[in-house]
């Protein structure tokens, strides 16, 4: 009976767990810190429950905006640090949002989480495909 009333299933609201993510990085001395708000089901998130998290995807996808694929540096295995410092110069950008979370030298990460068949093969279990790096004023 759920079937017919509801057809398309819990898929049709969740984004499919291999996909890629983007995930900001902040440059300083040729290392790559992590400034992503972390995962929404977090304990320090409320398990899902505090939201105000999930500004951080508009606020990257702002930035992004009319990026060509030029900018993009491929990592081919590569870390974070390592490939930005291979990429474009960057793209500049102002941030104009109340209370910004990315600001200054940042790179832009295309993250693909490991293959179960190759887990074994990799320290982490996401690796990086591609990085664009931005300056961002705030």
């Amino acid at each position: 009976m759920m079937q017919k009333v509801l057809p398309q299933g819990w898929a049709f609201f969740t984004k499919p767990a291999d996909s890629e993510a983007l995930v900001p990085y902040r440059l300083a001395d040729g290392s790559a810190e992590s400034m992503s708000v972390g995962e929404y089901a977090e304990p320090s998130n409320g398990f899902g429950f505090d939201r105000s998290k999930r500004r951080q995807g508009v606020e990257s996808a702002m930035l992004l905006q009319g990026i060509g694929r030029s900018a993009w540096q491929q990592c081919d295995g590569a870390d974070v640090a390592t490939c930005a410092a291979d990429a474009p110069e960057p793209v500049r950008r102002a941030n104009t949002l109340p209370e910004p979370t990315l600001c200054g030298p940042i790179a832009m990460a295309a993250e693909q989480i490991t293959p179960w068949k190759w887990r074994d093969l990799r320290d982490e279990p996401r690796f990086v495909t591609e990085v664009v790096r931005l300056e961002v004023t705030c």
